[in-house]
């Protein structure tokens, strides 16, 4: 929910909401009669998206599903948490709780049925997800492009099955080229 002002104090009078496509909707503050934002927004294109509200410190956003995502208010401290997904809640109470360090990448992932996904980088990279038993190892190679997914059970129960998953770029261009499945066919793109 970053500002659409582009001021970089975060102004909250207009708002821009990302959807999953990357479409932009803008939301403006609604205002009383004194010019003071109430803390609902609508579209500019009138347009039902379900509420965005403003609280005390976040955004919160009911989509017509009734699904509740949570955000950073957009001129909230620190400026790296700015306008940041924080939490997403349905209409049952399941919550999933989006975790981050200081600079704002993500470290964690909670959910009600005590999901626990843990993140490890390298630089910017997503390089291990763990989650209870299971471990997803990403790797790339020195120009940064995933070469390869592994999907790993510490269980013991899943010893000598191949969950690798390789990707072989184009030596001329360096677009995906090919993958390859643990079970060894290659897909040709």
């Amino acid at each position: 929910v970053p500002s659409q002002d582009f001021l970089p104090q975060g102004m909250v009078e207009t708002v821009g909401l990302m959807s999953w496509d990357g479409a932009i909707d803008t939301w403006d503050g609604d205002m009383d009669e004194f010019g003071v934002l109430t803390g609902a927004y609508h579209t500019r294109h009138k347009e039902y998206r379900g509420e965005l509200y403003l609280t005390n410190s976040f955004c919160e956003w009911r989509t017509p599903d009734r699904l509740i995502y949570k955000f950073r208010r957009p001129d909230s401290s620190p400026f790296s948490q700015r306008g940041l997904l924080m939490e997403i809640r349905d209409f049952n109470s399941n919550v999933v709780q989006i975790l981050r360090n200081n600079s704002g990448t993500v470290t964690q992932v909670v959910d009600t049925a005590r999901g626990i996904y843990n993140f490890q980088y390298r630089g910017s990279l997503v390089t291990n997800v763990v989650f209870g038993a299971w471990q997803v190892r990403l790797d790339y190679d020195a120009t940064n492009r995933l070469i390869s997914k592994t999907l790993t059970n510490t269980s013991g129960a899943y010893t000598a099955v191949n969950t690798t998953w390789q990707f072989q770029d184009n030596a001329t261009n360096g677009l995906l080229e090919r993958i390859i499945d643990p079970r060894g066919n290659t897909n040709i793109l």
